[in-house]
């Protein structure tokens, strides 16, 4: 398991199984209940397949302050302008 903090999002269950994710970038996301579950719960494995989407999309950051949680500070300022 890795240690991750959770950038601001929204979600909303699609159906039994999936979950939209939009985070404050506009970024999107589809994931499975289950998956879902575990991010929530920082119980997410950096060796799941998910893992990777979530970061690069700006839903998670392993390191705080890196230029990925930079970057999405931007974006944040840029569309509050």
């Amino acid at each position: 398991m890795s240690e991750y903090s959770v950038l601001p999002f929204q979600f909303k269950h699609l159906s039994d199984d999936t979950v939209l994710l939009v985070n404050e970038g506009g970024d999107f996301v589809f994931l499975d209940h289950d998956t879902f579950d575990l991010f929530v719960r920082h119980k997410l494995d950096a060796a799941d397949k998910h893992f990777f989407t979530l970061k690069s999309h700006l839903f998670l950051e392993n390191v705080r302050h890196t230029p990925c949680y930079a970057s999405f500070l931007q974006r944040i300022q840029a569309k509050a302008r």
